[in-house]
């Protein structure tokens, strides 16, 4: 059976999770994630916790304060990385049209 693996955004949360379990690395260690559903205050998994799209996406919830510098880029109405705040039915058709 076929079974999707988590890329781009997914895994690089993924991978600073696990590695804040270990030694500590902050001098060498940095994240950039770009259009990520994780930004902690905007992104989809921060509007939404618990989100979970089963096959696609699992619970992670938003980014986790880690030990290492993260580095978030986002574009203003980015879907993922930018989802509105509130139900507003022109700002969601808005962020759903700029994706």
């Amino acid at each position: 059976m076929f079974r999707k693996q988590p890329v781009g955004a997914l895994l690089v949360e993924q991978l600073e999770r696990d590695i804040a379990d270990g030694p500590d690395l902050s001098q060498d260690v940095s994240f950039l994630q770009i259009a990520t559903p994780f930004v902690p205050n905007g992104g989809l998994f921060g509007r939404f916790p618990g989100v979970f799209i089963p096959d696609v996406v699992s619970a992670m919830g938003p980014g986790r304060v880690t030990q290492y510098n993260t580095t978030y880029v986002v574009n203003e109405y980015d879907l993922w990385g930018d989802f509105p705040a509130y139900f507003n039915p022109v700002a969601m058709l808005n962020a759903v049209l700029g994706h």
